[in-house]
């Protein structure tokens, strides 16, 4: 039987209503905001490997985790970062993979 490894796991969840994504880019200064690239800020995470996409409704898209437990830590740090900034947030987001 093959083994499986599991080099990348996507999962989107919302945080908000609406977002102020130019505040935001503003705000935080690891956040990269180009709207004529992408509408979305861009975070970065090193540790786990990883980046999340901030869009204007409040959907969040994270790519690059390779476990559950960095999924976890990966969507802690976008809710910091929100904090940080002071966005209301829904607390307990259901992540979806």
């Amino acid at each position: 039987m093959a083994e499986i490894q599991v080099e990348n796991i996507i999962v989107s969840f919302s945080v908000t209503s609406v977002l102020d994504l130019p505040r935001l880019a503003e705000i935080l200064p690891d956040a990269r905001y180009d709207p004529c690239d992408a509408p979305s800020v861009i975070l970065q995470f090193p540790h786990p490997h990883s980046m999340a996409a901030l869009s204007a409704s409040g959907a969040v898209m994270v790519t690059g985790p390779k476990t559950m437990d960095e999924v976890q830590d990966v969507v802690k740090m976008v809710l910091n970062r929100l904090d940080v900034a002071g966005v209301e947030y829904v607390e307990s987001p259901e992540v979806s993979v």
